[in-house]
C-alpha cells in the first residue's frame, strides 16, 4: 500500500491517484486542502519510527505503507491556513503537516521525496555545484545585483536570466530592451546564464529508471511558449548511456527518488544541465508523449 500526499486536485497528484486506481495499487490519499478528516501520531518504538494515520476514523499503521509520493505545498501558502480561517482548524492543519514531514524524514520506507532532499533547489547556484560534481556540464553563469557586471557578462554571448531561488520564474532572453533595464537588478540578485543553442531534453529519473523527452520549441522557456504564440512538440527520446549514468548519479547525490532534470543537447551532441526539479510536473510530459 502507498500513501499519496498533496493537493488531490493538482494535476501531478491527480495523475498519481488515477494511476494507482487504474493499476489496482492499494493507496491512501492525504489531501492538504482538506485536513479535517486526518489525524496522525508518530512514535519511536524499539529504535524505529512508528505511528498511525487516521482517515475519517479508519486507522492505518504508518509502517504499513511501502512507499510515499509526497508533493506537499508549504503550509502557509494554503488558503485554509491563512488568517481568517478558524484558529483550531489552522493549527490542526499545521500539526498534521509537521508530524507527516517528521515521519517522512526518519522512516525507512521509500519516499519521493523528503522535504530535506528537495532543499538544494532553494538555491540554484548551490545546486549547480552539485550538478557539476555528478559529471554533468552546466552553462556559464553569473549571479549578481551589479548592473555593470551583468552588462559585461552579456556583451559577447546570448544570455538569459532567471530567479536564483526555487520560486518559479519564466526564463527570459536578455534582449536590448531588457538590457536597458538592468539597473533594476541592484534591488534583487539575479541569475544570468549563457543561452545554449540546441534541443531541450527533460530526463525523469525514477529510482534507477530513466525516461527522456525531447522538446522542440523556439521559446526560451518552452513551458510558457504559448504566451509568445510559439509551438511545443514533444517526443520520447534516449540519451547516451554516459548521460543516463550521470543523471542517476545526480539524483543519488541529491537523495531524490524521483526528479526531473533539464538538459540541452547542443548541435555538437554534448549535453548541458540547467537544474534538477525535485517535484516535477511529470504528467505534462506524460500526457504529451504517452510515456509511462
Amino acid at each position: 500500500m502507498i500513501l499519496i500526499c498533496g493537493i488531490a486536485s493538482e494535476s501531478p497528484v491527480r495523475a498519481a491517484i488515477a494511476a494507482a486506481e487504474r493499476t489496482g495499487v492499494p493507496h491512501v490519499v492525504l489531501d492538504q486542502r482538506n485536513s479535517e478528516p486526518y489525524e496522525i501520531s508518530v512514535d519511536w518504538l524499539a529504535g524505529r519510527p512508528a505511528g498511525m494515520l487516521r482517515v475519517d476514523g479508519e486507522a492505518f499503521e504508518l509502517e504499513s505503507f511501502s512507499g510515499v509520493y509526497a508533493r506537499l505545498l508549504e503550509g502557509d501558502l494554503l488558503p485554509e491556513n491563512r488568517r481568517g480561517v478558524g484558529k483550531e482548524r489552522r493549527e490542526h492543519a499545521w500539526a498534521l503537516q509537521r508530524a507527516l514531514e517528521e515521519w517522512l524524514e526518519v522512516t525507512d520506507r521509500r519516499v519521493a521525496n523528503r522535504t530535506s532532499s528537495m532543499a538544494s533547489n532553494v538555491s540554484k547556484p548551490y545546486q549547480a555545484q552539485l550538478i557539476g560534481s555528478s559529471g554533468l556540464a552546466t552553462p556559464l553563469t553569473l549571479v549578481t545585483n551589479r548592473p555593470d557586471e551583468a552588462r559585461k557578462f552579456s556583451i559577447s554571448k546570448a544570455t538569459v536570466f532567471k530567479s536564483v531561488s526555487s520560486v518559479r520564474s519564466i526564463v527570459q532572453p536578455l534582449t536590448p530592451e531588457r538590457t536597458a533595464q538592468l539597473d533594476r537588478v541592484d534591488q534583487l540578485p539575479t541569475q544570468f546564464q549563457e543561452r545554449i543553442a540546441g534541443v531541450d531534453v527533460r530526463v525523469h529519473v525514477v529510482g534507477s529508471r530513466v525516461f527522456a523527452t525531447e522538446i522542440a520549441s523556439e521559446a526560451a522557456d518552452y513551458r510558457y511558449a504559448s504566451r509568445a504564440g510559439l509551438d511545443v512538440d514533444m517526443a520520447p527520446t534516449t540519451v547516451p548511456s554516459s548521460v543516463e549514468h550521470r543523471c542517476r548519479e545526480l539524483a543519488s547525490t541529491l537523495k531524490l527518488e524521483f526528479c526531473g532534470i533539464d538538459l540541452k543537447r547542443t548541435p555538437g551532441g554534448s549535453y548541458v544541465c540547467f537544474e534538477a526539479n525535485p517535484s516535477p510536473a511529470y504528467n505534462y510530459y506524460e500526457e504529451a508523449t504517452g510515456q509511462p
